[in-house]
């Protein structure tokens, strides 16, 4: 709420954008060739540069994104460090790791049956160009894997430094960041969205990429129920628990996150869900919150399905192992702590696929379409998959908690007799 006034959900605008883009890039093409047509070419390549422009930005801002966003939270879980916290750090990141390596897996085999090779690189006569030379860019501070390096480096010393400004900076600068990424970034995305829209309308087969991205999204969701199954089925399995009830109990949080798009506001729902699941409640106090900005499957499911299958769109080759590795090793850190705004995950990490694996802005524009798209079954994986999780540490931790819990009743006892 901004005002009193209810916003329109950013799932609409792009929708909106969408379409306009398509026909305007349309009319562009009909009228190719007379006075108004010129004009029209000339609004699109306006577009354009403004398009070009916030691509740049964004390459830019990315490698502060991840210091802002990643040091931190790592200051914050180092402080708080305990086994039961270790457990559950080492679990999110394995489940991120492995469902997009999987994710790659699947994808090399599923893409080429359900994309069109090479079709989003088909253009007609139309030339749809910036008006910005080569030369002018926005250089980023420094890479990703360095920005990765220095949040680390950074989160760590703040959590062994005793110091009372060296936290309040991190988090003022965590703030500053996803004040820029809600408040400019997210906002600009629908038109930039737009106008790759446009300049594909205008230059290739829309229809065919339309369909193409229909197929991506279907086969992406399917995959993301498809590994909530494996990681219930694991958590069942360790437990002893029925991983078809425990599935059932966490539907009213996957449904919840469908409609609010938001791990954050889901997290009382998911609280509910792992209670019904058995989970302790100390347990689930920690792991269900924690997991909301660390255990984001659904979103590594998104960005790595949906790049390999934009780079096919693009280039009509699946990408390899080699060059799809970093995304796949580092995603899983750089989705850490992703603002719960929606189109934050997106915002996040699709700048990231120019450094790792070379993507144009009009690849970058469909991945950010496709992110938001997804958005909601996105974070619905993602909180479901959290309930798993906290099952697993529950079961992982048990002795501690019953060791913990008999030490509290000693002391309670040891009270009690000196009391009298």
């Amino acid at each position: 709420m901004t005002n009193g006034k209810k916003q329109m959900p950013l799932l609409l605008k792009v929708i909106i954008a969408i379409i306009i883009g398509i026909l305007f890039g349309q009319v562009v093409t009909a009228t190719d060739g007379g006075s108004l047509g010129t004009v029209l070419a000339y609004g699109l390549r306006v577009g354009a540069t403004f398009s070009d422009i916030f691509n740049r930005y964004v390459g830019f801002f990315v490698p502060l994104l991840i210091v802002g966003l990643v040091a931190p939270s790592i200051a914050d879980l180092g402080v708080k460090a305990s086994k039961a916290l270790l457990i559950t750090v080492a679990l999110a990141y394995g489940s991120a790791f492995g469902v997009s390596l999987i994710a790659y897996l699947l994808g090399a085999s599923i893409i080429p049956s359900i994309v069109t090779p090479g079709s989003a690189a088909e253009a007609n006569a139309i030339n749809v160009g910036s008006f910005l030379p080569a030369s002018f860019t926005f250089e980023p501070i420094m890479g990703i894997i360095t920005a990765i390096a220095l949040a680390f480096s950074i989160g760590l010393a703040a959590a062994f430094i005793k110091s009372d400004t060296l936290p309040k900076f991190l988090d003022d600068g965590k703030q500053i960041v996803i004040k820029i990424l809600g408040g400019f970034i997210v906002p600009l995305l629908p038109y930039h969205i737009g106008i790759i829209f446009a300049k594909m309308s205008a230059q290739g087969n829309i229809l065919q990429n339309l369909v193409n991205f229909a197929s991506i999204i279907g086969v992406i969701i399917m995959l993301q129920i498809a590994y909530l199954l494996v990681l219930y089925f694991t958590a069942g399995s360790l437990t002893g628990r029925n991983p078809i009830t425990a599935i059932k109990n966490m539907l009213p949080s996957y449904f919840t996150a469908l409609g609010t798009q938001s791990s954050t506001a889901t997290i009382p729902v998911t609280l509910k869900c792992a209670e019904a699941n058995g989970v302790s409640e100390d347990v689930r106090g920690f792991t269900i919150p924690l997991c909301s900005t660390i255990h984001l499957t659904g979103s590594a499911v998104t960005q790595t399905f949906g790049s390999m299958a934009v780079f096919f769109l693009f280039h009509g080759t699946v990408p390899t192992l080699a060059m799809m590795l970093p995304l796949v090793i580092f995603l899983g850190i750089i989705l850490i702590a992703a603002p719960g705004v929606p189109g934050g995950a997106p915002a996040a990490t699709v700048p990231v696929l120019k450094s790792f694996m070379g993507f144009t802005p009009e690849m970058s524009g469909i991945m950010y379409t496709l992110g938001i798209t997804n958005d909601a079954f996105s974070t619905a994986s993602n909180v479901a998959g959290d309930g798993a999780i906290s099952m697993i540490v529950d079961k992982l931790t048990a002795k501690d908690q019953a060791a913990m819990k008999e030490l509290h009743e000693q002391e309670a006892a040891a009270h009690h007799a000196a009391a009298k």
